[in-house]
C-alpha cells in the first residue's frame, strides 16, 4: 500500500439511524480529530433496507468523485451477532440489523475503488466493555473531550465539539452520537487493520475481511 492518503469508512447499522463516519488519513501519521472529514446519519422512518443502501451509496459516491488521485477506500461495517447469554436484544431485531449491514457491504462492493470491506463482530472490534467506556476510549484517542450520557441499559458519549470545526461541527441531535461514535470507532478499527497490512505486507484480518483488492 502506498503512502498516499486513503479514505476509511465506518458504518454502524441501525433500524432508524445508520451512522457513517469517514476519515482521510495517510498510514504513516498518527490519527487525530482533524482527519475526520464526514459524519452523517441515514434516517429511515421504518425498517427499510433500500433507504439505508441508498444512503450508503450516496456517501461512498460523494467521496469517490472528490477523491484525490490514487486514493483508495476501505469500508468497515459492524456485523451484528446473536449472543445467547447476553443482553435483551431480540433475535429478530439482530437478524434485521444483519440484513442492513449486508446491504451496505453489497453496495460498497459495487465500487471498484473500494479496496477492502471488513465486517467485524462487536466482540472483534470493541470487545465486551460497556458502550460508554469504549466510546470514551475512541474520543480520547482523537483528543476530543466528551460528556457521558447514562441510559437505562447503557450509556454513550457526546463529544464537546466547540472549536473542533469540520465534520464535528454540524448540528445534530444529541442521541445521534450513540451511533456516530461507534461509526467513528469502526473506521478507526478498519484503519488499524489496514496499517497492519501496510506495515507487515500481509492480510492479518482474514477472519472479517470479505473483500480485498490489491
Amino acid at each position: 500500500m502506498s503512502r498516499m492518503a486513503s479514505l476509511f469508512f465506518g458504518v454502524d447499522p441501525d433500524f432508524r439511524k445508520t451512522a457513517i463516519a469517514v476519515f482521510r488519513k495517510s498510514l504513516h501519521h498518527d490519527t487525530n480529530h482533524k482527519d475526520l472529514i464526514d459524519l452523517r446519519v441515514v434516517e429511515s422512518s421504518e425498517f427499510s433496507i433500500p433507504n439505508v443502501a441508498y444512503g450508503a451509496h450516496s456517501a461512498i459516491y460523494s467521496h469517490l468523485i472528490s477523491a484525490r488521485t490514487a486514493e483508495t477506500l476501505e469500508v468497515t461495517v459492524e456485523d451484528p451477532q446473536i449472543y445467547l447469554a447476553k443482553g435483551p436484544a431480540r433475535h429478530g431485531d439482530i437478524m434485521r440489523l444483519a440484513q442492513i449491514a449486508a446491504a451496505v457491504a453489497s453496495v460498497a462492493s459495487m465500487f471498484p475503488d473500494v479496496r477492502a470491506i471488513r465486517m467485524p463482530t462487536p466482540q472483534q472490534w470493541k470487545g465486551s466493555v460497556p458502550k460508554e467506556i469504549h466510546q470514551a476510549r475512541i474520543l480520547s484517542r482523537l483528543g476530543v473531550p466528551y460528556d457521558v450520557v447514562k441510559g437505562k441499559t447503557s450509556g454513550y458519549c457526546v463529544p464537546k465539539v466547540d472549536g473542533l470545526g469540520g465534520a464535528w461541527a454540524a448540528p445534530r441531535a444529541k442521541g445521534e452520537w450513540k451511533h456516530l461514535v461507534d461509526a467513528i470507532g469502526l473506521a478507526l478499527w478498519g484503519m488499524a487493520q489496514a496499517e497492519d497490512v501496510f506495515r507487515l505486507g500481509i492480510k492479518t484480518d482474514t477472519g472479517n475481511l470479505i473483500s480485498y483488492r490489491r
